[in-house]
């Protein structure tokens, strides 16, 4: 089975906000790499399709704290990564569950993933560069899988379309 993948390249440009963010009540899937959305006043929730995103869950959680899953409780502190930066990204976090092709426009999708195509989202969020062979750490020896490598721009001051 594959690995659900997302992990962030290059952060210099990047930012990784997460003071007093929450994830909001009622929330059961949000995960690292789900584009999420402000709820209101400090609580984010999946994207929709035509709501500015504000950035990718990326996560909080420190040593002490050791949860089961990845997908955050509603309420737990995150942190969402925005502004600019490159990416790995598996076919789990586009809608359909398939990788774009390379030099895809990537828009907002279905709740809180990416699409390919401008069909579902009116929000840029970023470019599919290419897409690369890669070793999920899995069964000790690692699975084999493919991933996108995306160019992610989110601008807490813009709409990114």
């Amino acid at each position: 089975m594959a690995q659900k993948i997302f992990q962030v390249l290059d952060d210099s440009p990047t930012i990784y906000w997460g003071k007093n963010i929450y994830t909001a009540a009622g929330q059961t899937a949000v995960e690292p790499g789900m584009l999420v959305q402000r709820t209101s006043g400090s609580t984010v929730s999946l994207n929709t399709t035509t709501t500015i995103p504000l950035g990718f869950a990326y996560g909080l959680r420190y040593a002490a704290y050791r949860p089961t899953t990845v997908v955050f409780d509603a309420g737990e502190a995150i942190t969402i990564v925005q502004g600019r930066g490159l990416a790995l990204v598996s076919s789990d976090f586009f809608t359909g569950g398939t990788l774009p092709a390379s030099g895809d426009t990537l828009v907002t999708g279905l709740t809180g993933l990416m699409d390919p195509t401008s069909g579902y989202g009116a929000y840029k969020v970023g470019k599919c560069l290419r897409i690369e062979p890669y070793s999920a750490f899995t069964g000790g020896t690692g699975t084999a899988q493919t991933v996108a490598l995306i160019q992610f721009e989110f601008s807490p001051f813009g709409t990114g379309s």
